[in-house]
Parts: C-alpha cells; structure tokens; sequence
C-alpha cells in the first residue's frame, strides 16, 4: 500500500507534469500568450474557429451580461436557438469564464490552449495508470495531446473539447474496473458530462463508443474482479452523466425535431468525406498529399478525397515505430486487446473502404444519424498514444537505469521536435483586429434590415488560394472579413440571414434551410458575376434583407448598387455593396392571412411569388382564407433577443408576424393573455390580435431547458453528497493510482523508493 509519503510524492509528479505541459505549450503557441495574435486554421469554406465557433461563445457570453442565458440570437440565420444547438459551449467550464472576463483574441487562445493541455494531461494520467514510466507517460500524453488528432482539429473548438477528455475518461475507468473504488465512477461520470456539455453531439456519442470499447475489452479480459457489479455501477454512473448534463441535451434534442439533423443519413451521405487507404500514408507524414496551411492540397474536391484535418491520423513518427514494436516489447493480454481495439477502429475509420462501417450504419441503432466514418481516428489516436507509452515503457524496462532515464529522454525530445514541425508547418496566426469592425460594417448599418454575402465561401477559396493558405500572406484573409460573412459579423451587431451551420451540414431548422435552399437555386453564376433571379431577390426581401455584399459583381433586376469598397489592392475586385428595392419590415401587422398548406415546397412557391404582397398578406397553414382587414401599424418597444414587446394598432385586427424562425419553444401573450404562435410566411412567426391597441409579447421558453437545468441541478448536488460519502470512505488519504498490471505496480514502487 502506498505511504502517505509517496502520496505526496504523486501529488509532486502532477503538479511537475502541469507545470511541463504548460511549458511546452507556452513553447509551441508562443505568438498565442500575448494576445495580440489570435491561432487561425481555416477549412475549405472559411474558418469554424473565427467565423463560427468564438462568435457563437461571444454572443453567449454578451448574453450572460445582459443578465439572461443565450436561448435566442436574432442576429444569426433569420434567428437562431444558441444554447440549444451547443456549439457556443455555454455550460462548458471555461467558456463564460474567458469571454466574459477577457479580451477576444486572449479568450480564443486560452480555450484552445486549456484544451490541449487536458489531453495532454489526460494521456499522461493515462499512461502512468496502465504502468508508463513519467518518461514513456509523456511520450503517449505528446502523441495524443499535440498530434494530428487534437492540433488539426483546432478550427472545431467544441469537438477537440469533447475529445481533449477521453483520455483522462479512459484512465478513470481503468482506475475503477483495477481498484473498484466508486470514486473513479464518479469521476467518469463528471468528464462525461462534461463532455456532453461542450456541445458535440457527434463527438461525445463516438466517445461514448470508445468507453464502451474499452469496458468491453477490460471485461473479457477477465482480470475484473466482480465484473456484473463493476458493469452496474458504470451504468449507473452513465445514467447520472445524463442527468448531470441534462441542461444541455435536452434542448438539443428538441431542437433536433424540428431540424434537418433529426432524420438519418443515407449511406452516400454518411460515407462522404472518406478516410481512403492512400491516407494511412499520412500515419508516415502528415502532409502527404498536400498541406492546406500552405494551399498545397486541393479543396474543390472533399466530397470524394475527404477531408485533411479529419482524415489525418498522425502521432509522431517515434510513436508509431513504438506502436509497431509494442507486440514484441510487451507481451500481455491487455496489450493484445488494446492492439486490437486500435486496429478496429482504424477498419471503422476507412467507411466505405473497409465494410465494417456499413454494418454499423445499417444494424446499429442511432449510428445512421453521424457521418464522417474519419472520426473513428479520433479513438485510433486514442488507443495508438496509450500502445506509444506502453511501448516505451517496455523498451526501457529492458535497460539499465541511466541508460533508460537518456533513452526515454531521447524518445521526448525526438517526438516533440516532430510534433512542433507539424504544428509550426499548420498553425498559423492573424492579428487581434481581426475582431475589430470592418468599415463595411458602417455602410450596412446605416440601412435597417439583414444583411446577405451570397458569394462568401466561394471568394474565401480564391482569397486562400491567393494568399497561399493562412501561412502565407494571412493579411488578405483578413481583409476578407470586410463581406461581413456569417457567422462574424455577430461580432459587429451586425444581423445576417444565413448562418455558418447551414453551410457545415449543423443543427439547422428544417423551414429555414428550406427556404436558403431556394434562394441558392436562383444563383446564376457567370463568367465574372452572380446573377440573381427575381424569385431569390423577392426571399431575400421577405427575410428582411436590405442589402447584399459580395467581392463578385451581382446582377438582379431589382438590385440598386449602393458603391463599393476596396478592402485590399491584391484582392481581384472590391467589395460591392447592394440594397434591396422592397425589403419587408422584421414585425409588420398584416390584415390579411392566405392559406398555404403544409407542404414545404408549395408554400415557398407561393412567398417568392410575385403576386404574393407582404406588405398586407401573410401565408399561414389554415384552412381558408382570413380578412381582409384593413392593416394597422406595430411598432417595436423592446427586444433583448430572446424576448420581445411590440405595439400594435388596428381597427378591425389582423395577424402581427415577425421575421425570425418559428421554434417549438415560442410563447406569446397579448395585453398578457396567453395567445398561440403561428407559423407564418413558411418559415417564420405570427399571432393574431384583436382590434384596437395592444401589447404583444413574445418570449423563448423551453420546456426541454426546464427540465434539464432542473434535472442537471438535482445530479450535480447527488454527485457531490456521494463523492463526499466515497472520499470518506477513502479516510481522507492521498494515495497514489494503483495500476492493474504487474510492471505498473513494480514502477509505482521502483517510483516510490527513488524518494
């Protein structure tokens, strides 16, 4: 049993190992530390990190300091429900935290730093659990915590959060299933949920998969004492990572009715992107093929290469030599079934290459509703790390002490001189007044209304292309940001009718992507323009569009150029700037209500129709027609986002409608009398009111939010009352982590006695 000595003597491992990695970050990210640089990686449209991710923590954070949650942002995709989707992180430790207490740019770098250091602390706990000397520890925490699988990744802020901890999740398990202690239960269950909280849905159920992997394989190893109680409690510990993150993925799945993401994926949808075989090359070299920091590697065609950062399973070349030599350097059953775990999810990586993904998509249930069969390298990635550790463990077991301490010192130094190459070759930085307003931002909020880039992401690629990808000349994908592309332009204030979610296949509701769908179908490329055609002009105005930007000239009938703005001399043009001829008003009061029936694609049909008028009609599922009356006026008096109050005037009634999307969780009062939200225009929100003058309130409440903050409150005060009981009956003692294996044990006390 371990001393209260060689307790404290753990306790000083960890707290060098905190104090290492947090060193080799602050060596690998230097431009990071200050602030004035903001890490840029980019994906073949523009960035998730700058142009999705942080402006959605921002919005969230500006929310908390106006003093209520984000339910509702008005400001992106017509509206959109923020904390639902999860992709602002809003419950996540460290997000409130940094963006309300720091500058953007700082905010940015310390969330993808923090991350990074989880997973490298995650992988060396890890590996010191399964008997890893500190030396070979580190080895396994650098292959994992700066390999391809977190630093590529980067742009996917709330992805590498949920994968950061999967290594410390696995080493909490394998601390419960060697000792039993229910403490380690209870600690999986806190990473869990907070893995679920961090807002992947993807990521979190691949993790899941992993977990029950790993159990799988500890379990019929048959070295688990009492293994039906250790599964019971685990189940239980599942069942409580639920209920503690309940907050959070209740929304999400009431979203998901209502969204494109709640339907299963074809099989060509789900097997897109693919991991092919001519990929394992980059196990060898992380840039075969091409290396898009640099705009070496093609992006117009990801549909069928895959897709670079997803389909990279680089770990060091050190690390994988010792993966390879791991069968020969340690014979053990747990090595064998590690070596195979790995192995299977490389097969399942492959997708439509390998066959064992299809079985999965076809027979597993839930599986269907994921794609990106590549992210199953994420628990590759994993598995490899831990069989690197254990394989530089066993090459210096077989070594006399000094020489084992320069060898296993060697092994560091080599993988993190490979793994800093890589990162120095991909990471790249802009400067911080990439968050500062564009002087297109003054032009466009000078006109109420949305605003529309239509041609955004294709510019972005030839921007890239240009620069030489983001480690080349990066000012000019800073002078990109002057089209005001969303999701950035919620760092201005500035409302958008598209989002980034759409464009990256997200959680997006199913009217709305219905109608950007029609609006992208009247695009009319040319040989040095974008044409427009009248029906996609006229959506864009009954979404409240008053004016377009775009690097590309755009031709409409209907389209009047307000002037033009040259963002940079190398750019191919400036950025024209258009306005709209008859963009509908955001709350409008109508006296006339046309039925539409609730087929999707003859309602859009009617709204881009000519002889639709906005301006006294309104489209609603009824059974006939309503009115006319004669319209009134409303007049907006108060809107904090996720609620609203508006004056409306009419003598004989109507139908208020305001232009932002209809969701489930929509209430509405009139003069405080609760009042039913219609759907209106197809996509959007309406009540009725009675005649005379009146206040009409809307206002988000979700009943799935309700709940899970009720039920996550209830959990979180559980998990504390029993991880109280568990400490005392651990007597309060600090004991170091006892490893299932024979040499883990031999190196805790070879560790131990060094003291």
């Amino acid at each position: 049993m371990p001393t209260e000595r060689q307790g404290f003597w753990w306790l000083g491992e960890a707290t060098l190992a905190v104090g290492g990695f947090l060193l080799l970050l602050a060596v690998f990210f230097t431009p990071a530390l200050s602030g004035e640089r903001v890490l840029y990686t980019a994906d073949f449209s523009g960035s998730d990190l700058l142009e999705m991710n942080i402006p959605r923590r921002h919005l969230a954070a500006e929310a908390v300091r106006q003093g209520h949650l984000p339910h509702w942002t008005p400001l992106l995709g017509n509206g959109y429900p923020l904390l639902a989707e999860g992709q602002s992180g809003v419950f996540y430790p460290t997000t409130l935290p940094f963006f309300l207490a720091l500058p953007l740019p700082l905010a940015t770098n310390l969330t993808l730093l923090s991350t990074l250091a989880i997973a490298l602390l995650g992988s060396y706990f890890l590996a010191r659990v399964h008997g890893a000397r500190p030396a070979a520890a580190a080895v396994s925490a650098l292959a994992y915590g700066l390999g391809a699988v977190m630093v590529l990744r980067l742009k996917h802020v709330n992805l590498v959060q949920v994968i950061s901890w999967l290594p410390a999740s696995l080493a909490c398990l394998e601390l419960f299933l060697g000792s039993g202690r229910r403490i380690w239960a209870l600690a999986a269950a806190m990473i869990w949920a907070l893995q679920i909280m961090a807002g992947h849905p993807h990521a979190a159920g691949l993790c899941a998969l992993g977990v029950l992997l790993y159990t799988w394989t500890r379990l019929a190893s048959g070295q688990v004492h009492r293994p039906a109680r250790a599964a019971w409690t685990l189940i239980g510990a599942g069942l409580l990572c639920l209920l503690m993150s309940a907050v959070q993925w209740l929304p999400t799945a009431e979203l998901l009715q209502v969204s494109l993401r709640g339907r299963a994926f074809t099989w060509q949808e789900a097997s897109a992107y693919p991991f092919r075989p001519v990929d394992l090359l980059r196990l060898v070299h992380p840039f075969a093929g091409g290396n898009p920091a640099n705009a070496t590697l093609p992006l117009d065609r990801i549909a069928e290469t895959g897709v670079f950062w997803e389909s990279n399973p680089y770990v060091g070349l050190v690390p994988l030599l010792l993966v390879l030599a791991v069968p020969f350097l340690r014979r053990e059953r747990q090595t064998a079934w590690l070596m195979g775990s790995a192995a299977l999810c490389l097969a399942l990586a492959l997708g439509r290459f390998g066959g064992l993904y299809w079985l999965l998509w076809k027979f597993l249930p839930g599986f269907s509703l994921f794609r990106f069969p590549a992210r199953f390298l994420i628990l590759f990635s994993a598995y490899a790390a831990l069989l690197a550790g254990l394989g530089a463990e066993g090459l210096l077991k077989r070594m006399a002490p000094p020489r084992a301490r320069l060898v296993g010192g060697a092994l560091v130094a080599l993988t993190a001189i490979d793994l800093f190459r890589m990162n120095a070759a991909y990471t790249g930085y802009l400067p911080s007044e990439w968050f500062n307003p564009p002087a297109t931002v003054a032009e466009v909020t000078n006109h109420p209304g949305r605003v529309s880039t239509p041609t955004a992401d294709q510019t972005w690629q030839r921007t890239w292309l240009l620069a030489g990808g983001w480690k080349g000349q990066s000012d000019l994908l800073l002078a990109h940001r002057a089209v005001l592309a969303p999701d950035a332009s919620a760092h201005w204030g500035v409302a958008h009718h598209s989002d980034r979610i759409l464009q990256e296949g997200g959680i997006e509701l199913l009217e709305y992507a219905a109608l950007q769908r029609r609006f992208r179908e009247g695009m009319v490329p040319l040989s040095q323009s974008v044409a427009l055609k009248p029906e996609s002009i006229r959506l864009l105005e009954r979404q409240n569009v008053s004016v377009l930007l775009s690097f590309f000239p755009l031709v409409g009938p209907t389209l009047d150029l307000l002037g033009t703005h040259q963002a940079d001399a190398r750019l191919p043009g400036p950025v024209f700037m258009y306005r709209t001829r008859a963009p509908v008003p955001r709350v409008r009061l109508v006296g006339q209500a046309l039925p539409v029936g609730p087929d999707r694609a003859q309602g859009l049909d009617r709204l881009a129709s000519s002889s639709f008028d906005p301006s006294g009609s309104t489209l609603l599922e009824v059974d006939r027609a309503e009115g006319p009356f004669s319209s009134g006026r409303a007049r907006l008096l108060q809107d904090d986002g996720w609620a609203q109050e508006i004056e409306v005037d009419s003598a004989r009634g109507g139908f208020l409608v305001v232009l932002d999307n209809w969701h489930p969780a929509w209430r509405a009062s009139i003069d405080g009398v609760s009042t039913p939200v219609l759907r209106a225009d197809v996509a959007f929100r309406a009540v009725r009111v009675p005649p005379g003058r009146h206040v009409a309130r809307f206002w988000f409440e979700s009943q799935a939010f309700c709940w899970g903050s009720r039920l996550s409150l209830a959990a979180w005060v559980g998990w504390m009352a029993l991880l109280f009981l568990s400490l005392r009956a651990c007597r309060g003692t600090l004991k170091q982590p006892e490893s299932r294996s024979r040499m883990g044990r031999r190196t805790i006390e070879r560790d131990g006695n060094r003291e």
